[in-house]
């Protein structure tokens, strides 16, 4: 779990304000679930716009993920992670001014490996999920002022564990 997230910035005392960076800021938070012997999946964040569509399946766990992006206008996915063939499909379809703020879920011991049993998915216009069983500990990975557009973590046959790409835009703080 993500129990804090700091940032750098410059200090300008001339002008008696702090200044970020022009460019946005893009930092992995988590991952939360499994730490050990399966494959790692990950995204290339680099100039993504936003995150378009996340299909989730599920039943009693996660049983893959799929995330659908934009990239230079093109719409692009790293594929499935996960089974293909388990479990219900759900598709989130986000509006064009819609973002991902915070990803919740569950995870708990299957078998000898700890996987993802639950996701939700909370933008800054709507919330979807929960997808899976709510059940064991919950974790929670928080965009935290930005915005989430990526994903990685460990996929077996399941979705074992799961982290977050934020871009956070900092913006210039005047000091009284």
């Amino acid at each position: 779990m993500v129990e804090a997230i700091g940032v750098y910035v410059k200090v300008q005392s001339q002008m008696g304000s702090i200044w970020s960076s022009p460019e946005p800021i893009i930092t992995k938070i988590g991952p939360c679930g499994c730490t050990r012997r399966t494959l790692t999946v990950d995204m290339d964040v680099t100039d993504i716009t936003r995150i378009v569509k996340i299909g989730i399946r599920h039943g009693a766990s996660i049983d893959g993920l799929i995330v659908t992006y934009e990239r230079y206008g093109r719409i692009e996915s790293p594929g499935l992670w996960g089974r293909e063939n388990y479990g219900q499909l759900t598709e989130i379809i986000l509006q064009n001014n819609e973002y991902i703020t915070n990803v919740t879920g569950h995870i708990a011991p299957i078998g000898d490996t700890l996987q993802v049993r639950s996701l939700k998915f909370e933008t800054n216009l709507n919330t979807y999920g929960p997808f899976g069983t709510e059940q064991e500990v919950p974790f929670a990975l928080p965009a935290i002022g930005g915005q989430v557009i990526g994903f990685f973590g460990r996929a077996g046959p399941m979705l074992e564990a799961i982290g977050v790409y934020v871009k956070v835009h900092l913006l210039q703080i005047f000091l009284s």
